[in-house]
């Protein structure tokens, strides 16, 4: 089920300049050999199953991980941070915070919003209404149905061997670690520096969250324990700086 995103004239710019502006690299992508192993599981053209099994896949993610308890500080300040984005363009959002340390935050095609505790420790209140932000954008702009298809489809000819409870316990960590394009990854901080407009929230933060991200990324810094989604981040940083400064 894709939905509508009704933006701005101004907010659609801001999409388009990223579009054209971010060179795309090599996502993660299934071997022809893998798809092929069961064409007819993975044959679920329908988004609405896809939005089902990413419902059960984020179920499993909230076990294999583990949830900030609801009265801990971190979960609280990620509440007071998402409190006034619930809802974004009718779609639902439900946010919650991990206590592993990986620097990561993923969203889901249902709504879902997780964020992990070592990327929470590194930024600031504003900088993570950036990443809210990014990552609300992937979901409306139907990137993470892509997502969901290009892991589900890569699974189906590996762990389909073990059964369904094989792809659903197996999902949630394929989902992870399949990148978007780079430049959807570009268009969802476009679509981020929108919304801290539209919120009026801090611009500076979405320049100074990538730089960030930049320096964690740095091999000389260890370079280790960052989401590979964020590779590329010392490029989209001067991208955001060209768009908040014009």
């Amino acid at each position: 089920m894709h939905r509508t995103l009704v933006t701005s004239a101004k907010a659609l710019s801001v999409i388009m300049l990223f579009a054209f502006l971010v060179p795309e690299t090599m996502a993660f992508r299934p071997s022809p050999s893998s798809i092929g192993h069961s064409a007819a599981k993975a044959n679920l053209s329908d988004d609405n199953q896809y939005l089902k099994i990413t419902k059960r896949m984020v179920v499993t993610l909230d076990k294999q991980n583990t949830p900030a308890p609801a009265d801990s500080d971190q979960a609280k300040r990620l509440a007071a941070l998402a409190k006034d984005h619930l809802d974004e363009a009718g779609l639902k959002l439900n946010f919650k915070s991990y206590l592993q340390g990986d620097v990561e935050a993923f969203s889901t095609p249902d709504g879902s919003v997780r964020f992990f505790a070592g990327l929470m420790n590194k930024m600031t209140d504003d900088e993570l209404r950036f990443i809210i932000g990014r990552e609300i954008g992937h979901a409306l702009l139907g990137h993470s149905m892509e997502r969901a298809r290009t892991a589900y489809k890569s699974l189906v000819g590996t762990a389909g061997a073990f059964g369904q409870k094989g792809i659903d316990n197996s999902l949630g960590n394929r989902y992870r670690v399949t990148r978007y394009p780079y430049d959807q990854e570009g268009i969802a901080d476009g679509y981020a520096v929108d919304f801290l407009k539209r919120h009026n929230y801090n611009l500076a933060a979405a320049e100074s969250a990538m730089r960030k991200l930049a320096e964690m990324n740095d091999p000389e810094n260890g370079g280790g324990g960052v989401s590979s989604h964020y590779t590329g981040s010392v490029h989209r940083a001067d991208m955001i700086h060209k768009l908040i400064t014009n």
